[in-house]
């Protein structure tokens, strides 16, 4: 009343920002704007410090009151009133965030979503130092990965992460990370995110995900080393469950082979036998399916060193090599029948018909010794083919073995190879099989 009667007094200002303030305590806020208002736009000339004061409780009450747009803006104009060094700049600088934070919040809660960005973005521009500046470009990225803007979001994200390193939400950034590039197709980058969290976890199941998916992810992008070195970590990391243990294993058995990296192609490859052999109650159809592949491609350098050992003089000790070859191969060979898986079954099948289908032509084809007749040489011959022939026979009962999964419905690359070989030998008989045999494939 006072201010309102005589507004050229000269004590009408303060006693009008005493007004104000005691209706902004009494939680008079619609009162105290008002008040505010009065005194910034009557008294214009007055003290500066009245004018800021002003300003400044109609930012506080227009906050409490909720009007947030109101907040800001008075807010604003005191942060530009102040002094740099003003110790209550620090303060209205958290203010004015807090009020533009609010709107972006409020815009969520309508469902404007990229009016919110807009909001929390802008807080850099026009609060940069505050507190509350993380959250909100946190929030940002949050909706922008709400929207599918994965450019977007990708870039919000990792300006947090350089800007704000010791921010408690920075783990929780890796992960939305790996997430935004994986859906945008950057699997290199999501792959790099997802090592990131197997890094900074303590969580077991966060951390043997996020190695598995880094290394998927690193071998889709062709880094073959990268896939291998999270492969590997897992490996080393953890032993249960033992399929996926044996997963990662055949994966790294895949990549060795493409980084030409034999022996530890060969070692994977073993492990993957050992394991599925140590199961135990963990054993199951896919840790045999595992083994059982491996145990195929191990075999194929043993069935090499037999294929190269050659038969020659001293004839005794290379046949003695020879054989002792043949049964390492063929030891292998029927291990592998246990599995009982009928593909194994039939390379194995194949490849066994196959070693002694060898060892018969290799003796046919052996040095002969020296200084032998004529007649020596025949006889000689003769004896090699007495040995020879019943290698050849047995190779081919094997082979007619394979044929046999024809009538349980059974047909793949192995039984046709046995019927090539077949079809070669007895082109009257098994050449019309393997005719027909082109339909089964269809079927099966």
């Amino acid at each position: 009343q006072f201010a309102e009667t005589y507004p050229q007094h000269p004590e009408a200002p303060p006693v009008l920002t005493s007004a104000a303030q005691n209706l902004y305590d009494l939680q008079e806020f619609e009162r105290a704007i008002l008040a505010s208002e009065q005194l910034i736009t009557q008294h214009p000339n007055t003290k500066p410090e009245l004018i800021t004061s002003a300003w400044k409780i109609k930012g506080y009450a227009s906050f409490d009151s909720g009007l947030f747009e109101q907040a800001e803006l008075s807010y604003l104009t005191v942060t530009k009133r102040l002094p740099t060094n003003d110790k209550g700049l620090a303060d209205m600088e958290e203010q004015l965030a807090a009020s533009i934070y609010k709107q972006g919040e409020q815009h969520m809660l309508t469902g404007q979503t990229e009016e919110a960005i807009t909001d929390f973005l802008r807080i850099a521009s026009l609060a940069p130092n505050t507190k509350i500046r993380q959250t909100a470009e946190y929030d940002a990225g949050v909706a922008l990965i709400g929207l599918e803007e994965w450019t977007r979001a990708s870039a919000v994200l990792v300006d947090f992460r350089n800007n704000y390193p010791s921010n408690p939400l920075q783990a929780d950034v890796t992960k939305k990370l790996a997430l935004v590039y994986e859906k945008d197709n950057k699997l290199d980058k999501a792959a790099a995110e997802y090592e990131k969290v197997a890094l900074s976890t303590d969580d077991p199941d966060i951390k043997r995900e996020a190695l598995l998916t880094a290394a998927d992810f690193y071998e889709k992008s062709e880094l073959y080393d990268d896939a291998i070195r999270n492969h590997e970590t897992h490996v080393k990391l953890f032993n249960d469950p033992v399929v996926d243990i044996m997963e990662s294993y055949n994966s790294l058995a895949a990549l060795y082979k493409k980084t030409n990296n034999e022996k530890s192609r060969i070692g994977a490859l073993e492990k993957l036998v050992a394991l599925d052999k140590g199961a135990a109650d963990q054993r199951s159809a896919r840790t045999q399916y595992l083994a059982a592949y491996a145990s195929l491609e191990l075999v194929d350098p043993v069935i090499q060193l037999f294929n190269d050992a050659r038969l020659g003089e001293p004839f005794r000790e290379t046949l003695a090599d020879k054989k002792a070859k043949l049964k390492r191969a063929e030891t292998m060979l029927y291990d592998m029948v246990g599995y009982g898986i009928p593909e194994i079954t039939a390379a194995s099948t194949y490849k066994i018909a196959g070693l002694y289908y060898e060892f018969s032509g290799d003796i046919l084809e052996s040095e002969k010794p020296a200084n032998l007749t004529e007649e020596q040489l025949e006889q000689y011959n003769f004896l090699l083919e007495e040995q020879a022939f019943p290698l050849e026979e047995k190779a081919i009962d094997i082979h007619k073995k394979n044929i046999e999964f024809m009538q349980t419905g059974v047909y793949n690359q192995w039984v046709a190879k046995s019927l090539e070989q077949l079809a070669a030998l007895y082109p009257v008989r098994y050449a019309k099989v393997e005719v027909g045999a082109k339909s089964i494939q269809s079927i099966f």
